[in-house]
């Protein structure tokens, strides 16, 4: 993963959060520095911060997407300007999703691993650090250290050859982070909220290892986490965790792996089953 941010505290909560989960990360303090690194080496994400010197992250991702072989490279830009126009920009012009500062981390998480297809790793995932993404940050180090070379030139700096190292050294081959492919099927679901109050019927629109995306039949509010019946006597199921919700369709995460049982189970139930 690159990091892309002039801001050195926000560079270091994103890199110490995401590789606490796993992901090799190497940074960059501007756009130049950025295009440069992706340039020389492989990466599998880039997490795009828009106001910087130089070049802003827009134009950024417009030379990514005009590279005919970083066409596909998932980025996410990280920002605080939250307006609906600067949101619809950047979407049009290719990002794969918008995060506005303060950053929701485990959400952002989530969202690479969709697009990533990386499964969650249960053992390296710890809490995320209190001080979100964005809010002010005091740093220790004198104001000189902090500053950003306004040339921002492309050669890369000593930061930036250690990076180099890093990641060819580290990172995994991509092929450990792709998934099987999604089902696409529709298929009939009950969602249980309460063992004492019947389930309520969904369909299924696709199905992996990593989660689902379904469709409700009416508009009853879901909790965040509730068990998934893949049959209606409730014989085999998933604990699930609420991603996203639009109108009737919502995206959920699997947080246990398939069940078989003879009785419906209740809602966070512990489990040691791999799916």
């Amino acid at each position: 993963m690159l990091v892309v941010d002039d801001n050195a505290d926000n560079r270091e909560l994103l890199t110490r959060y995401f590789g606490e989960r796993g992901f090799q990360v190497a940074e960059a303090d501007c756009g130049l520095t950025a295009l440069s690194m992706i340039k020389r080496q492989h990466f599998d994400a880039v997490l795009l911060d828009v106001i910087m010197p130089g070049i802003d992250g827009i134009e950024v991702l417009k030379r990514i997407r005009a590279s005919p072989t970083q066409a596909d490279l998932p980025v996410f830009i990280v920002s605080g300007k939250s307006a609906h126009n600067d949101i619809k920009l950047a979407l049009e012009l290719g990002a794969n999703d918008y995060v506005t500062k303060p950053v929701d981390l485990a959400a952002t998480l989530a969202k690479l691993q969709h697009v990533l297809g990386v499964l969650p790793d249960k053992q390296t995932n710890p809490q995320a650090p209190e001080k979100p993404l964005g809010e002010p940050v005091q740093s220790t180090a004198p104001r000189s250290e902090r500053q950003i070379d306004p040339a921002c030139a492309e050669q890369p700096t000593g930061k930036d050859a250690q990076n180099d190292r890093a990641v060819a050294e580290n990172f995994r081959p991509r092929k450990e982070l792709r998934r099987k492919a999604r089902r696409q099927l529709q298929c009939t679901a009950w969602i249980s909220l309460d063992k004492k109050i019947p389930a309520i019927k969904c369909t299924i629109t696709d199905l992996s290892a990593f989660g689902t995306g379904i469709v409700l039949q009416n508009d009853q509010d879901l909790p965040n986490d509730f068990v998934l019946l893949l049959t209606e006597d409730g014989s085999a199921w998933f604990n699930c965790h609420l991603i996203w919700r639009t109108g009737l369709k919502a995206g959920v995460e699997f947080t246990s792996g398939l069940t078989e049982t003879k009785e419906r189970p209740q809602i966070g139930a512990l489990i040691d089953v791999t799916l």
